[in-house]
């Protein structure tokens, strides 16, 4: 059997037990009942707790005379997700500042966190990619019938030429089940250190022509 990770294996010790009674009472089968906390799971609960303790320490190390590294490191990135949600959204964007924020720092810190020895990303997982997309699909769509009702916003994915709406309203990718597949198989395509270091002597190859 795969061994685990010291923090899955941890984790399966204290809570295990905990977790197979939750799964058993909606009806669920672990995969390993001997380890129902799967290494996905487990690595997606340490990049919410890195992510937790970050937010805290911006919080409690917020100056406005004398910003520490931290504290610029969170304005660089709430800068850069305001900048593209301005240009993108326009005006009202500020709202969803916060939730874009999340969702980038998740998934890059879930990309990081496979290039840790010993670690794997949990976005390497098709059903972690394809959550996080189904979340930001159900977040977009609530706040447009929100804003505009739900008449005016779903008209707008007919197009302004009615007889041709039947051919607008599929979301493009998803016309086959097979097409769907391929687009979460690509979310969850990773480059391994090898790739990277091959990447980097690219700048180097084009400057010696």
């Amino acid at each position: 059997m795969h061994e685990l990770d010291p923090i899955t294996a941890t984790l399966n010790k204290y809570f295990g037990s905990l977790a197979t009674q939750v799964m058993h009472a909606v009806h669920v089968q672990p995969y390993n009942p001997q380890a129902p906390i799967t290494e996905t799971f487990a690595m997606e609960l340490l990049v919410l707790g890195l992510l937790l303790v970050f937010f805290l320490l911006v919080r409690f190390s917020l100056n406005v005379e004398n910003p520490g590294t931290i504290q610029q490191i969170a304005e660089m990135i709430h800068g850069f997700v305001s900048d593209q949600g301005e240009s993108i959204i326009g005006h009202g964007y500020q709202r969803y500042v916060m939730f874009a924020t999340c969702v980038l720092l998740f998934v890059l810190s879930s990309n990081l966190l496979g290039m840790v020895p010993g670690l794997i990303a949990p976005t390497s997982v098709a059903t972690v990619p394809l959550g996080v997309a189904l979340w930001c699909w159900f977040y977009y769509h609530y706040h447009g019938v929100r804003e505009q009702g739900p008449v005016s916003y779903f008209k707008h994915f007919l197009g302004p030429i009615w007889w041709i709406s039947p051919m607008m309203l599929p979301i493009p990718g998803t016309s086959s089940v097979a097409h769907l597949e391929e687009n979460v198989a690509a979310a969850s395509l990773r480059l391994t250190r090898e790739d990277y270091e091959m990447l980097s002597t690219v700048p180097e190859l084009v400057a010696s022509r």
